[in-house]
């Protein structure tokens, strides 16, 4: 795959950015699949990172951090036994 000069993807991630939000993407994967199709110079990047393994895990950990009433030095706890 060939990837656009840097001065193209400035643009088009300030395009993406100043565009309204889609309220909804049941298949993210497809949705930049079918921009890669239509040569869009943000899905490379795109693909590379939904499709990094372990990115959902972590993004899941990260959330369920954020909207923990706890705070995050009290989780520690329940993530590490006693005594390690």
């Amino acid at each position: 795959m060939v990837h656009p000069s840097s001065s193209s993807v400035h643009d088009a991630l300030e395009t993406y950015l100043a565009a309204p939000v889609i309220p909804s993407i049941q298949d993210p994967l497809g949705y930049w699949q079918a921009m890669a199709t239509n040569k869009d110079p943000l899905a490379p990047m795109a693909l590379d990172y939904i499709s990094t393994p372990g990115q959902l895990f972590l993004n899941v950990v990260v959330r369920v951090l954020t909207l923990s009433t706890q705070p995050l030095q009290l989780m520690s706890n329940v993530l590490f036994p006693k005594g390690d």
